[in-house]
């Protein structure tokens, strides 16, 4: 089984930032385009959160 070296982990840091930034984006979008309450807007974004994480550890384990 290969190690996890310094490049998997360097490229998973950067996909997580860019999670991070496409989550607070889509936070500032509702925030400032819908009539959401912030329970709503804070449960979307926290799916959207785990989602784009879960999805980066699929791509990164296959």
């Amino acid at each position: 089984m290969p190690e996890f070296d310094d490049f998997d982990r360097r490229t998973l840091f950067e996909t997580a930032l860019v999670v991070a930034l496409v989550v607070g984006v889509l936070v500032a979008v509702l925030v400032i385009t819908t009539p959401l309450g912030a329970t709503t807007i804070a449960v979307i974004a926290a799916i959207a959160y785990v989602g784009g994480v879960t999805l980066t550890m699929l791509l990164a384990a296959g």
